[in-house]
């Protein structure tokens, strides 16, 4: 129901265009069209424009400024929270995903043989000094 509503409006739309057609006396075309505002206005406007352009580039200028101040007062800050927090936001990179690892001349590709090279190496980097027991300063250390 509502669609014929719609064609019927349409049908009614085009008789009143083509009655108004009809009714007009000339039909030109023109080749160039007169802006609505005078010269002197359109004028005042490009200006007040590139006014306004200029002030919202220093406008962002001082507020990246104003950031950039910020940024080093939280690194230079004697806060240890908010220097931290500000480092934080420069380690935020993505971690990369790799899928093998190359051990001196063995390249490991499987999950399992990453896993029992990196567990190799830092047991071997953080294991216990093996201390000389003969040694009388070692001795102090290993008692301390």
């Amino acid at each position: 129901m509502k669609s014929n509503n719609y064609f019927a409006w349409l049908l009614m739309f085009e008789q009143f265009l083509a009655a108004l057609k009809l009714r007009l006396t000339i039909w030109k075309e023109i080749k160039q069209k007169r802006p609505s505002i005078s010269p002197s206005i359109r004028m005042l406007l490009q200006h007040k424009l590139r006014s306004w352009n200029i002030l919202v580039k220093h406008e962002f200028q001082a507020l990246r400024q104003r950031n950039w101040e910020h940024f080093i007062s939280n690194v230079a800050s004697p806060n240890p929270a908010s220097f931290w927090c500000t480092a934080k936001n420069l380690i935020k990179k993505k971690s990369t995903d790799f899928c093998a690892l190359t051990d001196e001349n063995t390249t490991h590709r499987s999950t399992t043989d990453i896993i029992n090279c990196l567990n190799q190496h830092f047991t071997e980097r953080d294991e216990l000094p093996s201390l000389n027991v003969n040694n009388s300063l070692e001795k102090e250390a290993d008692e301390l």
